[in-house]
């Protein structure tokens, strides 16, 4: 086991403790991590308020705010004054300056052209919708058929990211008949982001709501930028880390687009940062402070059951390491509020995954279950090896004997697997699943591909990674993964150096292995936002520190006039930087439905208090549906295909005889003439949004241009929807 070069035993000689003092962890000023902590806090304490309220059908922002702002506030002043004895040089300020403006200057460029995902055709129209339901109803979930569509038959309320749950919804009046679908509705995923959302929208409006992604991946931005800090213990290199994120695709694609791994994000690398001072420094509250943003992160993703198994290693290795009995009490005190507060607060979010996400929590049973065994292992693995380490001595002095040549084969060892994952895995593999991926076939038709309609490209995911980043980063990364590896082996462990470690090479590592996404890009990209790809740049930055600091280049930039020491790191910045923003460069405008809530409020507007609407058509049941009636607020449905005459009017009039007006909506105007009456209102039609800057899919190398207009699918373009009251009398 290595040793820990922070302790400093009691009753050290002077000039020990003076070694200690010069040996504090370099990293960002206060203030940069106060900005990212407690803007991270307040995410994961309104949001999971917000959450808990929700699940009891009573949410408000209000209340969110008024509850959850004094537990953010808390939790930043006890980051603050439990935050390790850190040291700075004379560039940390101007460093975290320029962060800043990268995070604000990236976050700008983000912001201007949203996303306006309200079409529920892949998760962020899912995430959207809830929110605005959030803000409408404040429950997660709805009783869809209601009073309106009261004894009408054949009627379908479960869609795209909806689920009919029946049976009656909770609250709702009980029927003693209801034909067809039940109308109790649940929505799709963990809603910790939708709640974020619901929170602003009620404070900006849906301007906020499309624009908080782009504002939470800023924050990113300035976590990574501060995480590097404490890795490369280099002010100025550590710029690179948000550089090569915010330039790469996947991140501009996350941060314009309403998924929950910008979120994520966001929780995942704020609970790293608090963590890193829990072993030099432990604390209580601080370990309850990353409980908070773990346990929100819990609420956040599914997946999220992964980060916390990685944390248990890390805490035993933490108790592990050598002090008095004392600080190795405040260290297992201080990991274990980390623990406690997670589960409580994780418990909000589990509560609402298994009650109020529908089917999806069955969907994904043997994922769950895998997590939930890894999880139990980890722990397993974790008491047991710390128990062993601290009371078997003869296999701790065994292990002090063998650590050099244990840090030399795990080095050997992770450069095999690694540099194997990237450069021979694609060539050797083929990865495939148990069915076929529609998207994956209409892409290799498209391209002129093989046909393998299982494929998922499993093998190539580590590729992906030099897609994006560049060969270059990569490279760099890969390099400062190994040596640091050997150097925490072999010399002993830096909390900064270990944690970002762990969550490299074991959150990213088995997504490496097995994405479980549909690998089409840049959709799959969106699985390694949250860890691995900022992570990569983290080391990547890492990389340019270590090679600086080799005795030779360390002269030779000595012996350069600063004028030429800095073009040279203009250079080595470039070559980096450059490969990223190639790649983005051809699609950096890209975004989904711009516009789109146009046309749904233009519709809304066109529906009076007492509509009652179906939605007509195949794309319009599945999509469109629960847009309507989150947005609109009116009670929707939709009917199978082959809607006839007569069956409008005979809903209709059961529909006028519950106290509503019958509506159809369509984004296909010629399926909505065929219904009007002689003598009835005509079909009125909204504003058409064109949809010119969707990314064009690819399978096989990086996204390099758009899908023309007339290709995307399924959201017809020119988006315009169509209204029609139903004349009874015709």
């Amino acid at each position: 086991m290595p040793t820990d070069p922070s302790a400093t035993p009691d009753g050290a000689p002077e000039e020990e403790a003076d070694r200690h003092r010069a040996e504090r962890p370099l990293a960002a000023p206060l203030w940069l991590e106060l900005v990212g902590v407690g803007a991270a806090l307040v995410l994961a304490s309104v949001g999971s308020v917000g959450l808990l309220l929700a699940i009891h059908e009573r949410y408000t922002t209000a209340v969110s705010l008024l509850i959850g702002l004094p537990i953010a506030i808390a939790g930043t002043v006890a980051f603050a004054l439990g935050r390790e004895n850190t040291r700075s040089v004379p560039s940390s300020h101007r460093a975290a300056v320029a962060a800043l403006a990268i995070a604000l200057g990236f976050g700008l460029f983000y912001a201007i052209m949203p996303s306006q995902h309200v079409v529920v055709t892949r998760d962020p129209g899912s995430y959207i919708n809830t929110a605005r339901w959030l803000v409408r109803e404040g429950r997660l979930g709805a009783d869809a058929r209601g009073e309106a569509f009261a004894g009408v038959g054949g009627l379908q309320f479960a869609g795209a990211a909806v689920y009919d749950m029946g049976g009656t919804y909770r609250g709702a009046p009980a029927e003693t008949e209801r034909p067809g679908g039940s109308g109790q509705i649940e929505y799709q995923f963990n809603h910790l982001s939708s709640v974020a959302m619901a929170a602003s929208y009620d404070v900006g409006g849906h301007r906020a709501l499309f624009r908080l992604p782009a504002a939470m991946s800023a924050l990113s931005l300035v976590l990574v930028y501060a995480a590097a800090v404490r890795v490369t213990r280099r002010t100025t290199v550590s710029l690179l880390a948000p550089l090569v994120l915010a330039t790469s695709m996947p991140f501009l694609y996350v941060a314009r687009t309403t998924y929950s791994e910008a979120f994520a994000s966001v929780l995942l690398w704020a609970a790293v940062l608090v963590s890193i001072g829990l072993h030099r420094r432990p604390r209580m509250a601080s370990g309850a402070t990353a409980g908070l943003l773990m346990g929100a992160l819990i609420s956040t993703r599914v997946d999220a059951m992964l980060y916390v198994a990685l944390v248990l290693p890390v805490a035993a290795v933490s108790v592990s390491l050598p002090g008095d009995a004392r600080r190795r009490r405040h260290r297992l005190l201080s990991w274990g509020s980390l623990l406690a507060v997670t589960a409580a607060v994780g418990a909000i979010g589990w509560v609402d995954l298994n009650e109020h996400s529908g089917l999806y929590v069955e969907h994904l049973s043997p994922q769950i279950r895998q997590l939930r065994t890894g999880l139990l292992i980890s722990a397993l693995v974790s008491v047991v090896g710390a128990l062993v380490w601290l009371f078997v001595r003869p296999l701790r002095r065994l292990g002090e004997r063998a650590r050099r040549p244990v840090a030399v084969a795990a080095a050997v060892l992770l450069a095999s697997l690694l540099l194997f994952g990237w450069l021979i895995r694609p060539e050797i593999q083929t990865v495939e699943n148990d069915h076929p991926y529609p998207a994956v076939v209409s892409i290799q038709e498209r391209d002129g591909l093989s046909s393998e309609p299982d494929r998922n490209y499993a093998e190539s995911s580590m590729r992906w990674m030099s897609w994006y980043l560049g060969v270059p980063a990569i490279a760099l990364a890969l390099g400062a993964l190994v040596a640091s590896t050997w150097r925490t082996l072999a010399r002993g462990v830096d909390p900064a150096t270990l944690g970002v470690l762990v969550l490299c090479l074991g959150a990213s590592g088995l997504y490496w292995y097995m994405p479980e996404i549909t690998p089409d890009h840049p959709w799959a990209t969106r699985r390694f936002v949250p860890a691995a790809f900022p992570a990569l740049a983290i080391w990547a930055a890492a990389g340019v520190g270590l090679l600086l600091s080799l005795p030779a280049v360390d002269r030779q930039r000595r012996r350069l006039p600063a004028i030429a020491a800095l073009g040279a790191a203009a250079a080595i910045a470039a070559v980096v930087v450059a490969p990223p923003v190639l790649t983005t460069r051809p699609v950096r405008e890209q975004r989904l439905q711009a516009g789109y809530l146009r046309p749904v409020l233009e519709t809304c507007d066109a529906l009076p208090e007492d509509a009652a609407v179906i939605a007509v058509g195949g794309f319009a049941r599945a999509t469109l549906a629960n847009t309507i009636r989150t947005w609109c607020g009116v009670p929707v449905a939709a009917t199978p295909e082959g809607l006839e005459m007569q069956q409008v009017i005979d809903i209709g009039r059961q529909v006028s005889a519950n106290g509503y007006r019958l509506h159809l909506v369509s984004p296909d105007r010629g399926g909505l003439t065929r219904f009007e009456g002689q003598e009835g209102p005509p079909v009125t039609s909204t504003s058409a949004m064109h949809n010119d800057r969707t990314v064009r899919s690819t399978l096989d190398r990086p996204p390099h241009r758009y899908q023309p207009p007339e290709q995307v699918l399924p959201v017809p373009t020119p988006f315009a929807l169509h209204v029609l009251e139903v004349d009874l009398g015709s």
